[in-house]
């Protein structure tokens, strides 16, 4: 199980990482490879997790402040959300550093994947309102 959690918490990494380089190629589509280059050399190579301080830092470079405060579905609030990526991160962190960690049981992981995806889709969906605001075009993912 923990295995498992640790690769969840590494696909929502990956999965932020990709958007925010998409979000910052639509905003600024004339920028050379090399500009590009060296923006992500300087925001999403130091970005290390997806936990909640480090996704709202990492947007900010693209003028989206506060951007996980902005996530929320029904019966699922903010806080919620913000609740479910600290107890994961929490979770990941005694993980990799070999302290306890409360029983995961596969039920367990199976809700909280099912509830990263639903945060994956809906920060996904916040930064294409944001960029087709900005660009006047949808984003192009």
């Amino acid at each position: 199980m923990k295995g498992g959690l640790v690769h969840l918490t590494a696909a929502l990494e990956g999965y932020v990482e990709a958007v925010f380089e998409e979000a910052t190629r639509a905003l600024w589509p004339a920028w050379t490879s090399g500009q590009y280059k060296s923006y992500f050399k300087s925001t999403v190579r130091r970005f290390n997790n997806a936990h909640e301080f480090n996704t709202n830092r990492l947007f900010f470079n693209l003028g989206m402040a506060w951007i996980v405060q902005q996530i929320s579905w029904q019966h699922f609030p903010n806080a919620s959300v913000v609740k479910l990526l600290g107890d994961t991160y929490r979770d990941r962190g005694a993980i990799s550093h070999g302290s306890a960690v409360a029983k995961l049981t596969l039920p367990k992981l199976r809700v909280r994947r099912d509830l990263i995806e639903r945060y994956a889709r809906e920060l996904d969906h916040q930064i294409a309102i944001e960029v087709a605001a900005r660009t006047g075009n949808p984003a192009p993912w």
